[in-house]
């Protein structure tokens, strides 16, 4: 901008020419300026203005031509034909030199126009570039976030199948376990069943025993009451096994003097008294070596004082008895050593034909 308004400023000053040979070389000059100013020489590089700018250096210039023109025409005198010709001259001149600045204005905004043309379409380009690589950029991120996304979803179906293997381990061991459980248990109910039918059996065979053992039981019973025919021993031994009761008296349960008592009462019909105290005074003394089968043997200090126990004497030392309610009645020495401590003596209370029965064992 200083060079275009100092050139401005020389155009001005040249404008006033004195003379005709001044006013040629001061056109002259001006020319050289107006080349220089516009640069017509087409190797050297446009100055770097804008258009408006060399619009104005212009107009200066040609203001500049109108002043040196007009003030050397009217302020020299000459003659009409002698001013008219060289004046033409120098118009055309100038003329011509315009019209080829102007020329070179119109190919300068030309090639300003192709250059802010190219700069748009490179502009362009760099931003098509920058919006493609934002694109990919983009891009880019997208299938990161979908195979990220897609390692996720592989990730939850691995965990969902592991889980739902797991699961069904699970539950695969739970029935086995189940089976396990049921099998045992069924085994223990064989068994059980096994067992039962085992005691089943063993009772049936126990009951049919039982059952063989009391009809054989009462045929000797009745074997032997048809037997006894008054005989005391055979009547006493055919009771062995019957159940021990404090105070009984009949074939459901006896005591000790209910035994010998029920005896003798259904033998020969020989009536004494109850308990075996009273039964002691009952009948004849007899000494230990002259005992006989039937004749009763009586006991002291067993559970309590004096006389508390009697038995009917079957020979051979020994004697059948209702013992006690473990024992019931049944057949004992006399001279084991605790009947033997607790021995008080015999009785006899049947008469000599009653006591002929042999020993039985």
């Amino acid at each position: 901008m200083k060079f275009c308004t100092k050139r401005c400023a020389a155009a001005a000053t040249l404008s006033h020419p004195q003379d005709g040979a001044d006013n040629l070389e001061r056109n002259h000059l001006l020319l050289l300026l107006f080349k220089n100013h516009t640069r017509i020489n087409p190797e050297l590089p446009a100055p770097r203005v804008s258009s408006a700018r060399r619009l104005l250096v212009s107009t200066a210039v040609l203001g500049s031509f109108a002043a040196v023109l007009s003030p050397a025409q009217a302020a020299r005198p000459q003659s009409p034909l002698a001013a008219i010709n060289p004046a033409k001259a120098h118009t055309a001149a100038h003329l011509a030199h315009l019209r080829t600045a102007q020329a070179h204005l119109a190919a300068v905004k030309a090639r300003e126009s192709t250059t802010f043309a190219a700069q748009r379409v490179a502009q362009a380009v760099h931003n098509a570039h920058l919006a493609q690589q934002t694109r990919i950029a983009a891009l880019r991120g997208h299938t990161a976030r979908m195979q990220m996304a897609g390692v996720k979803l592989l990730h939850a179906r691995k965990m969902a199948l592991l889980k739902s293997a797991m699961q069904q381990q699970h539950i695969a061991m739970a029935e086995v376990k189940m089976q396990r459980t049921l099998s045992t248990r069924a085994n223990k109910m064989a068994l059980r069943q096994q067992k039962l039918v085992q005691v089943q059996r063993k009772a049936q065979f126990k009951l049919a025993s039982l059952r063989h053992q009391s009809l054989v039981r009462l045929a000797k019973l009745q074997t032997l009451h048809e037997a006894v025919d008054g005989n005391v021993v055979m009547a006493a031994y055919a009771l062995r096994g019957s159940r021990y009761i404090m105070g009984g008296t009949s074939r459901s349960g006896f005591d000790c003097s209910g035994f010998v008592r029920y005896v003798l009462s259904t033998t020969d019909g020989v009536s004494i008294p109850r308990t075996a105290a009273a039964q002691y005074y009952h009948g004849l003394p007899v000494p230990v070596g002259k005992m006989e089968p039937g004749d009763l043997v009586f006991f002291k200090n067993t559970y309590k004082r004096g006389i508390s126990h009697v038995g009917i004497y079957a020979g051979q030392g020994k004697f059948i008895h209702a013992a006690n309610s473990h024992k019931g009645v049944r057949m004992d020495v006399l001279n084991s050593p605790y009947y033997w401590g607790h021995f008080a003596g015999a009785r006899r209370v049947l008469p000599s034909v009653m006591r002929q029965a042999a020993f039985l064992r």
